[in-house]
């Protein structure tokens, strides 16, 4: 087997080829089955070349939950068009995310002071969720699904933060279970109010539940 160094060239080669395909799965497609034709094989490092974010728009994004790999936590990334059309607030919460610039967006656990209870509170640019989605595989984790009026997706993100209002964080059981409004049902709110759908999952407990992101509990 040839040297990292020796093949990052010719996978950058390929990569480019298809680079202005705009539909993320055909290009992963396409550009996997040119590497398998020229016999390269994908390392992990070909994967981050091959699949980093770089289109602008909206992408929906899930993790696993430590101790429990079948369930997914799922947060949202917004890459906007043009940096120069946003306020310097917005330009400021901007942040490296595969191999442009934007903001993570999602739901947390919060414990409330000394006392057992917790909330359901929201974040931008949460460090694991930012980590998550630098490392995610375009694609299977982190799925590109608008790019329309990708600068007003950012403002709505932002605006959705800012006029959030927290509420309970359901304990174990009721969180894992999904009986209960948790960090999927405001990342699936969150989706919707910026114009989006999203299939539910089995694996996203919550992600049912509808979450009204304007009224407290």
């Amino acid at each position: 087997m040839s040297k990292i160094s020796d093949r990052i060239p010719k996978i950058r080669q390929i990569i480019d080829r298809f680079a202005n395909i705009a539909d993320p799965h055909e290009r992963a497609m396409r550009t996997k089955a040119a590497l398998s034709q020229a016999r390269i094989e994908m390392t992990s490092l070909g994967q981050i070349f091959a699949f980093e974010v770089s289109k602008p728009g909206v992408y929906h994004g899930k993790r696993g939950v430590a101790g429990f790999p079948l369930v997914k936590h799922e947060y949202i990334v917004v890459v906007p068009k043009d940096e120069k059309k946003l306020s310097p607030e917005q330009r400021k919460r901007l942040q490296k995310i595969g191999k442009t610039r934007g903001i993570v967006l999602g739901g947390y656990r919060q414990k409330v002071g000394r006392s057992k209870g917790h909330r359901l509170v929201s974040r931008i640019n949460q460090k694991v969720d930012y980590k998550a989605a630098n490392k995610a595989r375009l694609g299977k984790d982190l799925k590109h699904i608008g790019s329309r009026g990708a600068n007003k997706s950012l403002r709505d993100a932002m605006k959705i933060r800012k006029e959030y209002k927290n509420r309970d964080y359901p304990s174990h059981l009721p969180n894992l279970l999904g009986r209960r409004q948790n960090s999927n049902s405001f990342a699936r709110a969150a989706l919707k109010e910026m114009g989006h759908e999203r299939k539910t999952s089995f694996f996203a407990p919550g992600s049912r539940k509808k979450l009204d992101l304007r009224k407290g509990g």
